[in-house]
């Protein structure tokens, strides 16, 4: 069975709970109703800043998160393969991008999209 959106992104606050409040901002925004992609602004927003600026009070670092985030790619059906790559990789900072594990750094160095791929990865 492939991993789908709505099943990733709930195994994924469960792992990182700083991410709860954000899905259940989103949630409450539009009744119960959760909008994938919208999420994963905030969730790109989130690992950026965790990358550039962690903090002692952060219960999670990035490897984690990055790990499952790559292990769903790989299991992940294409809606949610889909998520990913619009709604994180496209136009991921490289300070979160060097982090990614094998199955999303392969990705970005085998996209067509330039955007994807990084500055100067043309």
């Amino acid at each position: 069975m492939s991993v789908t959106p709505e099943s990733h992104i709930n195994a994924l606050v469960v792992d990182v709970p700083e991410l709860r409040p954000m899905l259940d901002e989103r949630l409450h925004d539009f009744d119960g109703e959760l909008l994938p992609h919208l999420f994963y602004a905030d969730v790109t927003s989130w690992a950026e800043e965790q990358a550039y600026h962690p903090t002692a009070s952060s219960s999670t670092s990035l490897k984690h998160p990055l790990d499952r985030l790559d292990a769903d790619y790989r299991d992940g059906d294409d809606d949610l393969r889909g998520l990913i790559q619009v709604s994180f990789l496209w136009g991921l900072h490289d300070a979160v991008r060097a982090l990614l594990g094998p199955t999303l750094r392969d990705v970005v160095q085998n996209s067509d999209d330039p955007v994807i791929r990084g500055p100067d990865k043309a």
